[in-house]
């Protein structure tokens, strides 16, 4: 049976009506009390020291997980034309331990698929087992060519929400590394969704086909709307049939 979907937001900050009757000791604490999973953004533009991953990882239950973006400088300033910047980066999450589910290798608007890319991803791959998901913007990943390489190095690509690439709707790539990445729309990181598009979504994740954890996590934090929405998503889903 397929695992239970991994529903959470890009910060574990929660809005005042969600966080008075929580008892964690720390914020992240108080917010897994809640939800299942996070996505850490802090980690695209800081490298934190390993004891910090490990108090996280201490903080949250065993079958929490947490989604992490990659270094900026890996993708955005070096734009993936380093493998050992990827290797290092991943190196220096370790200390998340088995709660590490999945890396997101989100990709500047500007980065064309190459050859180069294309090396980078495959290196990377050779080296590391775990989970791994891309979130192209770029027209050039619209290819039968870009899916057929994430197929084959079992990386995901991002159902990114509002779509910069054609297709982007629907997660793609490896089938079995199923992941949602909501920004708000139409207004990005702060547009709520409203109860018809996330049945819409819970709809679609229900019909995923691979064997993984399908993650959902919502970025439309900027006006606290995400933790709701997450809450909301949740409750659509445990009302469908598996």
């Amino acid at each position: 049976m397929r695992p239970a979907p991994c529903i959470g937001t890009a910060s574990w900050a929660l809005p005042p009506d969600l966080r008075n009757d929580r008892v964690g000791s720390s914020g992240l604490a108080r917010y897994a009390e809640l939800f299942n999973a996070v996505e850490i953004n802090s980690t695209h533009y800081k490298y934190h020291l390993e004891r910090t991953f490990i108090r996280w990882r201490n903080d949250v239950p065993a079958a929490f997980r947490f989604a992490v973006k990659m270094h900026r400088n890996v993708t955005h300033v070096e734009r993936l034309g380093r493998p050992d910047s990827a290797l290092a980066f991943l190196r220096s999450i370790e200390g998340l331990g088995e709660k590490l589910g999945v890396v997101l290798i989100q990709l500047p608007p500007s980065l064309v698929f190459s050859d180069v890319v294309e090396e980078t991803l495959r290196i990377v791959r050779s080296k590391y087992a775990g989970a791994l998901v891309v979130e192209p913007r770029h027209p050039s990943w619209a290819t039968g060519e870009a899916e057929k390489l994430l197929r084959q190095e079992r990386m995901g690509r991002v159902a990114a929400d509002p779509p910069l690439v054609q297709g982007e709707l629907l997660p793609g790539g490896d089938t079995a590394v199923c992941y949602y990445r909501l920004h708000g729309n139409p207004q990005m990181y702060h547009s709520v969704y409203t109860g018809v598009r996330l049945a819409s979504i819970a709809r679609d994740i229900r019909l995923q086909t691979g064997n993984g954890a399908v993650r959902v996590m919502f970025d439309n934090t900027a006006s606290g709307q995400a933790q709701a929405n997450a809450l909301k998503l949740r409750q659509k889903l445990e009302l469908l049939p598996l």
